[in-house]
């Protein structure tokens, strides 16, 4: 795991004259401003089912968010392109008179920014992503995808064909304001999407299961001590042998019954189908949304509109993920960075406690508002509004009772349940959330069957699915890797223990 260092952006010279000057144009005729300067270098790789490849061998995108805040609340976020200086100021003027003809709001103010005395942020990123070292390292990538379904279907019947997306990206940021706060961060990521495809020859069935892997890492991240030439990481190498199985195994799927789907007892969610901890839980922990009455979990006053709201055994989270030591890991997680882009440190933040609500996740406009600590949840995209986004959301165990050191015992008293893996993104609301379950399996009286279950869909209450939580099994995995939308994209992680909740009729499977 790579450690946070302390690191320089790259042109940082040219990019802090640029910030200074937009700031001491704005200054004369602001009580406050802060702007937040992106800039995104990226390699990417496309291999379609067919074998065409598509690659966007370097690219790189640059934006500034500027917020100005004026007399009486008056307040107005504006973007620009990463544009020359002389291109920039004339913008400002133009932002600043419509600044004036903002309406007034007493109540607006941002909360300070704690640490403020610490600069800069970051992991190193060997090697130039412009290099055709990246392009080679993707090949072998491709080749040794190839050769792990080739292995899983080798001797079969079944013919297996993948799609792969990956790439590979660093992305940088500083934050400065007219008060004096200056903060950099450097920070890569890596990311592979991977669709097995199997088809039946004889029938022409088609089946396919998706996998991904992702963190803020290198491109290193992928192989074997750090380098193309040792293989891929071994248990990358499982992980995309298992989902290959999947799509082969699911050749042989079926539909649950309505009589079935009505005498269903338990659901048990793997890690990598825990996506409504984050589609119909974490939106709602999201002040932005709480404070213009959108969440389903919150009155507009910031209470909580039930509790308990949970089972006693449940806690969640977002920001750094809870290690073994109880301790939290700054660097793990796709949706990780060491500051969000108001230049506030990501902290991580206990959503629900035994069951109960105890947090929510805060920019510096909505801790203001609500009269709390930002804890740094607020993010642009490429210049957009600084808006509250989660980032590694998961459920945890509130404590010992109901977790199991393995499947086998967390099952053992179901009498009829069905196993659920892998999602495909999700439909939210403030009430609920639906989702494609990619894969399922049958439980019958505590035992794991080989009965394969087609995609499903699964829907869920927000107020009252983790009401009915009854243990879980394993450790704790952030295996939902992904991206979520709230008019900008974010980088996110989502996950848990395997967990068994009680079927209710808060959460619902149809095929």
């Amino acid at each position: 795991m790579q450690a946070q260092q302390e690191l320089a952006l790259r042109d940082e010279a040219d990019k802090l004259e640029l910030a200074r000057a937009m700031l001491e144009r704005a200054r004369p005729r602001v009580r406050y401003a802060d702007l937040l300067v992106e800039e995104v270098t990226k390699v990417e790789y496309t291999r379609l089912v067919g074998g065409d490849e598509v690659v966007k061998p370097f690219s790189r995108k640059g934006a500034v968010q500027l917020r100005l805040v004026g007399e009486e609340g008056r307040h107005l976020s504006v973007s620009f392109g990463l544009l020359p200086e002389a291109e920039l100021l004339p913008g400002i003027d133009y932002a600043l008179e419509a600044l004036a003809l903002q309406e007034p709001d007493p109540r607006y103010g941002l909360a300070p920014v704690p640490n403020a005395e610490r600069v800069r942020y970051g992991v190193a990123s060997p090697g130039d992503l412009s290099s055709e070292d990246v392009l080679l390292a993707f090949d072998t990538l491709a080749r040794e995808v190839d050769q792990v379904c080739t292995r899983v279907a080798d001797g079969g019947t079944v013919e297996v064909r993948t799609e792969l997306w990956c790439y590979a990206q660093v992305e940088e940021k500083l934050v400065l304001d007219t008060e004096g706060l200056f903060k950099t961060q450097v920070l890569p990521s890596t990311f592979l999407q991977m669709t097995a495809i199997a088809r039946d020859p004889s029938t022409g069935k088609t089946t396919r299961q998706r996998t991904r892997l992702g963190d803020t890492q290198p491109l290193g991240f992928f192989f074997a001590d750090g380098h193309p030439a040792h293989g891929l990481r071994r248990d990358f190498v499982e992980g995309l042998s298992d989902c290959t199985r999947r799509a082969v195994a699911q050749q042989k799927g079926r539909r649950l019954s309505g009589a079935e789907l009505s005498a269903l007892t338990h659901y048990v969610l793997a890690p990598t189908a825990m996506v409504f901890v984050h589609e119909a839980e974490g939106h709602n922990f999201e002040a932005d949304l709480i404070q213009q009455g959108t969440s389903g979990l919150f009155h507009k006053d910031g209470c909580p509109a039930d509790d308990p709201f949970a089972s006693a055994l449940v806690d969640v989270w977002d920001g750094q993920i809870l290690k073994a030591d109880g301790g939290f890991d700054e660097t793990a997680g796709f949706g990780t960075h060491f500051i969000d882009d108001e230049g506030v440190e990501l902290k991580p933040v206990r959503l629900v406690q035994g069951g109960r609500i105890t947090g929510k996740l805060h920019n510096r406009e909505t801790a203001h508002h609500f009269g709390e600590k930002p804890n740094g949840h607020g993010f642009s995209e490429l210049g957009d509004k600084r808006l509250v986004r989660m980032t590694n959301t998961y459920l945890l165990p509130a404590g010992q009772e109901g977790w199991c050191s393995s499947l086998e015992d967390l099952i053992g008293d179901v009498t009829f349940g069905v196993f659920l893996e892998g999602s495909l993104g999700g439909a939210v609301s403030r009430d609920g959330m639906s989702t494609t379950i990619q894969f399922g399996r049958v439980i019958r009286d505590g035992r794991l069957t080989d009965e394969v279950l087609l995609p499903a869909n699964l829907s869920v209450v927000t107020r009252d699915s983790l009401k009915s939580v009854e243990g879980f099994a394993g450790p704790l995995r952030l295996d939902g890797v992904g991206f979520c939308g709230k008019g900008q994209t974010k980088t996110v992680t989502e996950g848990g223990p395997v967990t068994k909740l009680r079927a209710t009729p808060a959460i619902t499977l149809g095929f």
